[in-house]
């Protein structure tokens, strides 16, 4: 069945590539589409391998290819190149090349190839958001939207799942901490949107989409997060563009908060005190499994492979943790000590800058953009780089797909926004420079 799904991307692709040239109106229907689709691809099953490995302790399980990818491609090959910012290239290439030499050193060549085919994939996903949006006005908040019709749905998916007697229900992503990290990517653009009180209806189904996932799935730092995120894009808002309305929301998302805490809480307390506690300690052994690993190869262990590692090599024993599938089939719940044991210092320093000279052009492309929707959507898509930035600290879920698809859709708006915002100062500029005209009547 795989292989009809491959052929009929094979056929689909390049349709979708001739009609999208032909009819660059239609370019915010990708939009939307490239927007929800992380949200769907596993409960639809739209991905398939040519090469699989099923059975790979590590997140990567093969070489996968999926609907999402046929459209960037179709995108990206009917739209014109955008500019990406130098920090943002230089730091992705560190990134890049920290990926390319551990896995060329990796004892298992081709599961570090899986991740980095996954890179690969969502730097088309990255380019393919950033052309669109600068080729056609309405496709940032056609991604947007996308992404807040993803949420809703997965949203009362969670909330089934909830009522059926899951304490922690995890929607189509099958975990509550990966559901809850991948609502970031939609909340608070749609927080930033409630602000400015464009689209309010819209923007606050969303929000409240994104409450339910945190009470439904109990996830701590979901929870916690998506409270310090609200809070945050209001900062970021009221920063870039104050008002009285702003200021009036951010007070009322403020006395909401107060008021929700006990139920959110109440969520964090379907666990037992000695649930939380035995979590906080396998956590902690396993950031000392992780620091052994990095002291022995401080180059990496190539991507995809810190399981086999951990465990084969005798540091999850070493470290103390549990011998169950719970603890030994998953890795460090840090991204950035993930990163470092498998691919080294340098892919540490990638990561890092990468994130920073994210957030940076986001905040600079904030602080000169002019008042409109566009610089709303840019507060959004910046807050969540921030939150999800903060959340790798405490998950390694940054490295399944469906999270690197968000993360590149969220970038891709923050550079393709930033294009925008700097060719409407240029209009406007030029406009201001142009000398007055006069009319002359004719004798």
């Amino acid at each position: 069945m795989k292989w009809v799904f491959l052929l009929g991307l094979l056929v689909f692709t390049p349709w979708l590539t001739v009609h999208l040239k032909a009819n660059p109106k239609h370019l915010p229907y990708a939009g939307f589409a490239m927007g929800l689709l992380p949200f769907l691809l596993s409960g639809l099953n739209l991905t398939a391998s040519p090469i699989a490995w099923p059975h790979w302790p590590g997140p990567v399980k093969g070489l996968d290819v999926s609907l999402i990818d046929a459209v960037a491609l179709a995108v990206l090959l009917s739209t014109r190149s955008v500019s990406t910012p130098v920090a943002i290239k230089v730091s992705f290439a560190i990134y890049g090349l920290a990926v390319l030499i551990s896995t060329l050193t990796s004892q298992v060549w081709m599961a570090s190839f899986f991740y980095l085919w996954q890179l690969a994939r969502t730097a088309l996903i990255y380019m393919a958001i950033s052309r669109a949006c600068v080729t056609v006005k309405g496709v940032p908040l056609a991604v947007v939207s996308g992404l807040g019709a993803g949420l809703i749905f997965q949203s009362g998916v969670a909330l089934v799942q909830y009522l059926g007697g899951d304490p922690q229900a995890g929607g189509w992503f099958g975990h509550q901490n990966l559901l809850g990290m991948a609502s970031h990517f939609g909340i608070f653009p749609a927080v930033a949107l409630l602000l400015a009180g464009l689209y309010p209806m819209r923007a606050f189904a969303v929000v409240t989409a994104g409450l339910v996932i945190a009470f439904t799935g109990g996830s701590r730092a979901t929870i916690g997060l998506f409270a310090i995120g609200l809070v945050f894009t209001w900062i970021l808002s009221v920063w870039h563009q104050p008002s009285g309305r702003k200021s009036a929301i951010g007070f009322g998302m403020v006395v909401a908060l107060v008021l929700a805490a006990p139920v959110l809480w109440s969520a964090v307390e379907r666990r037992s005190d000695a649930e939380r506690a035995d979590s906080n300690k396998m956590r902690s052994q396993m950031i000392d499994a992780a620091r052994m690993i990095i002291s022995d190869f401080p180059m990496g262990v190539g991507p995809n492979r810190y399981v086999v590692v951990a465990n084969t090599g005798g540091y999850a024993a070493r470290a103390g943790i549990a011998w169950n599938p719970a603890n030994r089939e998953a890795p460090v719940h840090n991204s950035y000590y993930l990163v470092t044991a498998e691919m080294g210092w340098l892919g540490l320093l990638g990561l890092v800058t990468l994130l920073g000279s994210i957030i940076g052009v986001g905040v600079s492309a904030m602080r000169k953009a002019s008042r409109g929707l566009e610089a709303e959507l840019l507060v959004g898509a910046t807050a969540s780089m921030i939150i999800f930035a903060v959340h790798a600290y405490f998950e390694w879920i940054t490295m399944f797909y469906n999270i690197h698809y968000l993360a590149g859709i969220s970038v891709g708006l923050i550079v393709g926004l930033r294009a925008l915002s700097a060719r409407k100062a240029e209009r406007l500029k030029a406009r201001k420079a142009a000398p007055a005209r006069t009319d002359f009547a004719v004798q």
